[in-house]
């Protein structure tokens, strides 16, 4: 990993400080430059869990990915920053109250100065800045309020509101990437998996998100949502390389 190359690809080019702002900063300028994005998964090219085959892909290539793709990638970017990094599961809350399986989505604990942060720079339309998960209340995560609260063993994140809104849980033993493999495969095969089902890639905007869902290019400004619709296949690729920085002609293979 060559780490200049890496914070040029979000758009940092000083040398990073370790503490609090900073990283701050770098999850910020993560989630405004690299895309959540699944499009391999539809193009039938297998996600691996690689730190190696991960920078290839992010920084190099200038894609985005999924969860494992993201915070597997930034958790090493953290680490050599000097940052203690640790990988955590977590399961995604649902319809009816339920949660997904364990493995289900990867975040990060960030230690820093006696504190830990909850980070996530793959969880699409979520807090952008860490949270101190000791913090009881709503706190600021730059797109809005946020809380994490405890419930037995777990932790538990919400959106702030009346009611607030469980978004996932998540416990505080460590994990390797590998141990996330089986679940990103179901993601990558099980036709039961939501990223089967369309298109997705979204990043963050000064204003709020640009995403393509499927056959739309939706922009949310200010809580305001458009959706323009792609009438054609031909249509992708240059909505990919205005608003993503995606080229698909040179970053991979359309199966």
């Amino acid at each position: 990993m060559r780490i200049a190359d890496y914070l040029a690809r979000i758009g940092l080019h000083d040398t990073p400080r370790r503490d609090l702002a900073t990283l701050a900063a770098l999850q910020e300028a993560h989630m405004r430059t690299v895309p959540f994005e699944n499009l391999d998964i539809h193009f039938g090219v297998p996600l691996v869990l690689d730190e190696a085959a991960l920078y290839g892909k992010l920084v190099e290539r200038r894609r985005g990915g999924v969860c494992y793709e993201l915070n597997g990638l930034f958790a090493g970017l953290l680490r050599r920053l000097g940052y203690e990094v640790d990988m955590l599961s977590a399961r995604v809350h649902g319809a009816g109250g339920s949660w997904s399986p364990e493995f289900d989505h990867l975040t990060l604990l960030v230690t820093l100065d006696g504190r830990r942060y909850l980070v996530d720079v793959g969880f699409g339309d979520a807090f952008a800045r860490p949270l101190d998960i000791a913090l009881d209340g709503t706190q600021d995560g730059g797109t809005g309020g946020f809380l994490v609260g405890r419930d037995g063993d777990d932790y538990v994140l919400a959106r702030a509101g009346t009611p607030s809104v469980p978004m996932y849980r998540f416990g505080l033993q460590s994990r390797t990437l590998d141990e996330f493999g089986a679940r990103c495969g179901f993601h990558q095969r099980s036709m039961e998996s939501h990223f089967r089902s369309k298109r997705i890639c979204s990043r963050m905007t000064d204003t709020g998100r640009v995403s393509l869902g499927g056959d739309e290019l939706i922009f949310t400004e200010n809580g305001t949502r458009r959706a323009d619709a792609l009438t054609s296949d031909d249509a992708i690729g240059p909505a990919l390389r205005e608003h993503f920085g995606i080229d698909l002609a040179w970053s991979s293979r359309i199966a």
